[in-house]
């Protein structure tokens, strides 16, 4: 089975996608949690895509092209600015991805490149593209839905170089409860001063009944923007928020 987008598109929403963590409405709300940061995604974007349904004999695959430049990726973030795809450091984002899939477990391996202009992070002025490799996995326990997310990254151009982390879900009657670990690896091309992001989440999710939730959302975040100084931000914050849904 083949089925085909084209058109204004969320890149996010077709690779590295996850039934644990990828919904920043309705599960974890910081980004690290929702889809890998080394990944190089543009906004919502002029392109194609094409999912091929797995089978007994060989793996499922998504397929992704898309401008490199989405609608808040471009200077003015105008819709006109979106059909503007040979713009002076335009390119275009590609990603391939292949899942395997079985009663308790799906794997999802996937490789991406972004063409577009790219600036290296010593300051030399050069440009260059980026790319990278990811793996995404969710697995059934018995009650608990466990997902794990590794990442790489071109290190000369991506502040994220490399990403690991760990999300675990479990469902109630009536609530799911959500934890999520992870740890963001800084590029040795930038400052001395600059260190590895490590953050966490917990949610809780709870059905007041005639369709409304509420979610309450913990965050810890050391490192925010990989400032290890604690100048521009503390060096460990903690975040509170709560969502209700209708």
């Amino acid at each position: 089975i083949r089925d085909r987008t084209v058109g204004l598109l969320d890149p996010d929403c077709r690779i590295d996608s996850s039934q644990v963590a990828n919904d920043e409405t309705r599960q974890f709300l910081a980004h690290a949690f929702v889809n890998n940061p080394t990944i190089s995604f543009p906004d919502y974007s002029l392109g194609a895509c094409m999912h091929i349904e797995h089978n007994q004999s060989r793996p499922g695959m998504n397929l992704l092209l898309t401008s490199s430049h989405g609608l808040a990726d471009n200077p003015h973030a105008s819709y006109s600015e979106l059909f503007d795809v040979g713009a002076s450091g335009k390119g275009v984002f590609i990603g391939t991805e292949l899942y395997w899939q079985s009663t308790h477990n799906i794997w999802r391996l996937g490789l991406w490149r972004s063409t577009a202009d790219t600036p290296h992070l010593d300051g030399s002025g050069s440009v260059q593209e980026n790319y990278g490799v990811y793996l995404s996995s969710d697995h059934d326990l018995e009650g608990y839905k466990l997902n794990l997310r590794i990442g790489s990254a071109n290190d000369k151009v991506s502040e994220a170089a490399d990403f690991i982390s760990l999300a675990l879900e479990t469902a109630w009657e009536r609530s799911t409860l959500g934890v999520a670990v992870a740890r963001t690896g800084v590029s040795n091309r930038l400052e001395s001063d600059r260190a590895d992001k490590y953050q966490s989440e917990i949610y809780w999710r709870f059905s007041l009944g005639d369709g409304l939730q509420v979610t309450p959302s913990l965050q810890w975040v050391k490192n925010s923007g990989f400032d290890a100084s604690g100048t521009d931000v503390d060096d460990s914050l903690y975040i509170y928020l709560s969502l209700i849904h209708i």
